[in-house]
């Protein structure tokens, strides 16, 4: 109740013990590498640090098939036609790769576990988030290339090799509801903060992925 202009003063005091930890929806197993909220339950590959199972509590539908593709999967070929000594790997995928995972928060309010991959001449890092509340789990990763992918001189619409982030749903897509490929508008919704989208939707449900 401070007037406009007006000023307040508060003191801190050292509490004579830890303080008690708040209680949420949030619950997590370090062990395992897994999350959980009112909305998600999420599972992480204990070896590369991608999301191997998403499920939605509500209807206790799956929604990743992380046995086929977790959900960041890095695969790509680097171009072999560069004077590097030693020579780069003729490909790099994270699937047959041991990433070094680590909890970066714990919670009670948000949770976050970072998986790194460090192959020779590049390093790929994602970071899986999951808050109490929201009904999403957010997914950051990070590349850091000192060689370009192989090219093969094909046009950007018919683009088939380069470095790519892939995942496989674990129920049939029946439709693909997704933006313009290789295009940005601007947009005046502040509240909207993903440049591009992919809608699957199958026959009782869907996965929305804001990228």
């Amino acid at each position: 109740k401070v007037p406009s202009a007006g000023h307040d003063t508060y003191y801190l005091e050292p509490a004579a013990g830890p303080a008690p930890t708040g209680q949420t929806s949030l619950v997590i197993d370090e062990s395992k590498f897994r999350l959980e909220n009112e909305h998600l339950r999420v599972a992480l590959d204990p070896r590369t640090g991608a999301v191997a199972s998403l499920i939605h509590k509500q209807s206790g539908r799956e929604m990743l098939d992380g046995r086929r593709g977790a959900f960041p999967r890095f695969t790509g070929q680097p171009n072999p036609n560069l004077s590097l000594r030693p020579s780069p790997p003729a490909k790099y995928d994270s699937a047959s790769s041991q990433g070094r995972l680590d909890w970066v928060a714990r919670g009670p309010l948000f949770a976050t576990v970072r998986a790194r991959h460090q192959w020779k001449y590049l390093n790929f890092e994602t970071r899986v988030t999951l808050c109490a509340g929201p009904p999403y789990v957010e997914v950051v990763s990070r590349v850091l290339a000192r060689v370009p992918p192989l090219f093969r001189g094909i046009g950007p619409v018919d683009m088939s090799c380069g470095y790519w982030l892939s995942f496989t749903p674990a129920f049939d897509v029946s439709q693909v509801v997704r933006d313009y490929p290789l295009a940005v508008e601007a947009t005046v919704k502040n509240t909207f903060h993903a440049l591009t989208f992919a809608d699957l939707m199958g026959k009782e449900g869907g996965l929305l992925l804001l990228h």
